[in-house]
């Protein structure tokens, strides 16, 4: 899974998330508009998978593997708009972590906001 960040001649952003055919956490996604913030963004140029960890079946390695990415994201100059992006477009997402929370905390963010 590679995500490029690419600024045109005019200085517009353009993001590309492609993914491998065998990943069946998440559905291709092409020319994903995600915002300007996402240039600033400490998870530019790391490996996206480290963002959708596999479930490996050890709670052991796959604590450790959500830990890695939640610690990029925890220095990360841009949490909160990537966190608001996930809010914003959870139903296109299918997993993941964004700005710091897996896609289940980020539905219940969502879940104690409406109650």
């Amino acid at each position: 899974m590679i995500l490029e960040s690419t600024e045109t001649a005019n200085n517009t952003t353009s993001e590309r998330l492609e993914l491998r055919a065998d990943d069946k956490s998440t559905r291709f996604i092409s020319n994903l508009y995600l915002g300007e913030w996402v240039l600033q963004a400490a998870c530019k140029g790391v490996d996206v998978d480290i963002f959708f960890p596999k479930n490996t079946g050890n709670k052991l390695i796959d604590d450790a593997n959500e830990a890695e990415a939640k610690q990029i994201c925890a220095s990360c100059d841009v949490r909160e708009d990537c966190l608001e992006y996930a809010i914003g477009n959870r139903e296109d997402l299918s997993g993941g972590i964004f700005g710091g929370l897996t896609y289940k905390e980020i539905g219940q963010l969502i879940k104690s906001y409406r109650s």
